[in-house]
Order: structure tokens, then C-alpha cells, then sequence
């Protein structure tokens, strides 16, 4: 049997809460003592009495079988009823009789039984769907995604200025990491065109830009923060001539290794 959709299952839950009255409370199935009376042809005054009963009998049934709540009258006032579960259910409709009160009590009960399946294959596929969402697979998109926004092009400002001196060099290591790590689509969209080696070399051009205009701008720096952003643009130019140096020492490779092929084709 195929598996019901969300959608299926909760149109079904409101069909039976549409006939009956049943609805779900924090996961259990409960019907009112309105309802009960209403479906039945029953005085609501004689419901309750008949409930009030059945506690004072074994107390133990306020406990959920029925617990009182309440619902406002055409005049807008507050009056008492009882939430009732399915095993309170079978208790206040057990002596009803007649062949109409037989019909309606099987059928609700089977109603009461359907919902609760509902219920329970509802819950089991948000438990799924909760599963799926904090997979590894999911948090490391999920961390991707917060990671593309917080060290974005544009905030690199801004998380530059809240970062202490403490975890500044840091958190310039995480902006690098994070960009160089991005996928070309989440780019700033003059940027997609540049290869990693170029791109890299952007972003650490723009960070060394942005920590040199903090320093200079910011009359009130504190002068740890200063002497820290100091220290890190440092590390960032050598960072910068030794990326530069890989680049320029790769093209040169491949530009010799063309050339040594078509010497090798013009001797062979």
C-alpha cells in the first residue's frame, strides 16, 4: 500500500473532525461532551451530569479520559464541557440505546480509531522529515548557506568591525576559506568569471582594502584590534605574493611544457 501523502492524511483529519468533532490535542484524540451530546440528540446539562458520575466514581478519569475545559454560548458566555478520549468515549455512550444511537456509536468509534492512525502516521512522517533536516548532508547545506550571507561581499565590512582582536586573524581565515569555497552561482556576480586562483586573490586583496581603511578611519580603535589588524595585514600581502607566485609559477610550467611538446613534434 502506497504511503499517504501530508496533504491526503490531513484532509481526511478534517473530514472526521467536520463529522464528528475529533481533533487532535498535543498528539492524543479527543471529542467534547457538545459534540457527544449533539450527535446523540442528547441534553448537554444530562451529558455532563452523567460524566461528573463517572469521576466521582474513579477520579482517576479526570486525569484525561475526561478533563474539563470550556466553550462560549450564543450569549458569548463561558460554560463548562469535557474533553473526552476514546476510552472515555466508550464509557459515556456505552448505554445508549436505540438503532440510531448503535449506528452512531460505530461509526464514531471507528472514526476515533481512524484518527488516531492519522495522527500517528502524521507524526511519524514529521519525525522523517525532522530526521532529513538535521542529517549531516543537510546541516553542511544548511551551514553553507548561513556561511554565504554572513561572509558575503557586502558584510565583510561589518564582520570585520565585530570581530575582537582575539579571533580576528580568525575570522579573516574563515571569509578566505568560506569564498574560496563557493560555488561559482553564489559569487557576487562580477566575479563568476574569475578562476580560483583570481578569485582567491580578490577576496584577499578586499579584506587587506578593508582592514587598511578600518585602521586609518577608526579614531577610537582599540589599540589591540589595531596592532592585531596590523599583524594580519601583514600575513595577508605575503599571503597575496605567495598565491600570485603559485599562479605565475603554474603558467610558467604549462607554457615550458607546450613548448617542449612542439620541439618534441618538430624533431620527430
Amino acid at each position: 500500500m502506497l504511503k499517504e501523502s501530508k496533504k491526503t492524511i490531513e484532509c481526511e483529519i478534517a473530514e472526521i473532525n467536520e463529522e464528528f468533532g475529533l481533533e487532535e490535542i498535543n498528539g492524543d484524540v479527543y471529542t467534547t461532551s457538545l459534540n457527544v451530546a449533539e450527535t446523540y440528540g442528547k441534553d448537554h446539562a444530562d451529558v455532563m451530569k452523567k460524566i461528573r458520575h463517572f469521576i466521582e466514581v474513579i477520579p482517576e478519569l479526570a486525569a484525561g479520559n475526561f478533563s474539563l475545559g470550556s466553550y462560549l454560548d450564543l450569549n458569548n458566555q463561558e460554560r463548562p464541557m469535557y474533553y473526552i478520549d476514546r476510552k472515555g468515549f466508550a464509557m459515556l455512550v456505552n448505554k445508549f440505546t436505540g438503532d440510531k444511537a448503535l449506528i452512531f456509536t460505530a461509526k464514531y468509534t471507528d472514526d476515533f480509531e481512524r484518527m488516531i492512525e492519522l495522527i500517528t502516521q502524521l507524526q511519524q512522517d514529521n519525525n522523517d522529515l525532522y530526521d532529513v533536516a538535521v542529517s549531516d548532508e543537510c546541516q553542511l547545506q544548511r551551514q553553507y548557506d548561513a556561511d554565504k550571507i554572513k561572509y558575503s561581499v557586502r558584510n565583510i565590512d561589518r564582520v570585520l568591525l565585530e570581530s575582537d582582536y582575539t579571533n580576528l586573524e580568525a575570522t579573516v581565515d574563515k571569509i578566505i576559506d568560506v569564498h574560496v569555497h563557493l560555488k561559482k552561482k553564489d559569487r557576487y556576480e562580477y566575479h563568476r568569471k574569475l578562476n580560483a586562483t583570481e578569485y582567491k586573490q580578490k577576496i584577499v586583496t578586499m579584506i587587506d582594502d578593508k582592514l587598511e581603511a578600518i585602521i586609518e578611519t577608526s579614531g577610537s580603535l582599540n589599540p589591540m584590534y589595531r596592532m592585531t589588524a596590523e599583524y594580519v595585514l601583514n600575513n595577508l600581502k605575503r599571503r597575496y605574493i605567495e598565491t600570485n607566485h603559485r599562479s605565475t609559477g603554474k603558467k610558467i610550467a604549462f607554457r615550458d611544457s607546450k613548448i617542449k611538446d612542439l620541439q618534441d613534434q618538430l624533431e620527430s
